[in-house]
């Protein structure tokens, strides 16, 4: 950076007593909630919801607040929230504004039954998501839909994915693991006291 001042990236995560399975029920297959706006990620949500009808033979549970109806729409609890993700086959995530990889995809995989399905950017992404390993990704509408109709026709691969994401969270992406990388950065610029 041009002040000399370090910058260090530290991740979202999520809130394992609220973000956790809630038994074996899917109600949904595909989950979708949040906002549309215009200039993000060439507005690929908006994109995706004006062609839903495309997996009009699917469960779908649509909650979005767009920039057409002046973002009008329900907002959850954080409990109603959790539980819709854990009881979604498939999750679509999007990176927010400034390409900010938000709390949703850890909210998905701490829940251990959502698939995150993804817009794919590897340079944001970085090795936080990895594609077809804790997570799915798609670069255009049409292969949106084609990765949500595959795997909501492949549930052998779907849930490899999902416990794979699972277990990564619990290793290395914890709040305590968040925690924990905020204390060694800090350390790294303590003075070294011996004695």
């Amino acid at each position: 950076s041009s002040t000399g001042i370090p910058f260090h990236r530290i991740m979202w995560s999520a809130d394992t007593d609220l973000y956790h399975s809630y038994g074996d029920r899917y109600d949904h297959d595909l989950f979708f909630s949040g906002v549309t706006r215009p200039e993000q990620t060439e507005n690929v949500r908006e994109r995706v919801l004006s062609q839903m009808d495309r997996l009009s033979d699917y469960r779908l549970k649509i909650n979005i607040r767009s920039h057409k109806n002046n973002y009008i729409g329900k907002i959850y609890s954080p409990k109603e929230y959790a539980k819709l993700l854990a009881s979604s086959k498939i999750c679509f995530v999007t990176t927010g504004p400034a390409d900010i990889v938000g709390p949703r995809y850890f909210e998905v995989m701490a829940g251990n039954k959502g698939l995150v399905l993804c817009n794919r950017i590897p340079d944001v992404y970085q090795d936080i998501l990895v594609e077809d390993s804790n997570c799915v990704m798609f670069s255009c509408v049409d292969e949106f839909f084609e990765k949500a109709e595959y795997y909501l026709e492949h549930e052998q691969e779907r849930v490899k994915i999902v416990n794979r994401a699972y277990e990564i969270f619990i290793i290395c992406q914890t709040w305590k693991h968040r925690s924990l990388e905020i204390l060694n950065i800090i350390k790294k610029y303590l003075p070294n006291k011996k004695g």
